[in-house]
């Protein structure tokens, strides 16, 4: 089948991502992927990491773990997490310092 790749809960209950909720699911997603580039920079030159509203669907805590994760994978690499939210900005200035935040002004078609 095509749902060979499951997540294992606490409990032990198998699921395919298409059975967790958006926010795990995303959640997971961005966990593979950084672990990918961890790997991959091991023995090749350092990926950048660009993000566009990442944590959208997470929770207030997984917002934050997730920040603080994002912020340890930036000392070694550059990360551009794009968002519109302003707790996000908020949260992540909390984290790195405002002076690692770069605002962009917004753009409205027809400017």
């Amino acid at each position: 089948k095509g749902d060979s790749f499951q997540a294992v809960q606490r409990d032990g209950v198998a699921k395919t991502p298409k059975e967790l909720s958006s926010g795990t699911r995303e959640q997971l997603f961005l966990a593979l992927r950084l672990a990918h580039i961890r790997k991959y920079c091991e023995n090749a030159e350092s990926l950048p990491l660009l993000t566009d509203d990442a944590l959208v669907n997470f929770d207030d805590a997984r917002s934050a773990e997730t920040l603080r994760v994002l912020a340890e994978f930036a000392e070694n690499r550059q990360v551009i997490l794009l968002t519109c939210r302003e707790s996000t900005k908020a949260a992540f200035e909390k984290i790195v310092g405002a002076d690692a935040v770069v605002p962009l002004a917004p753009k409205r078609f027809g400017d």
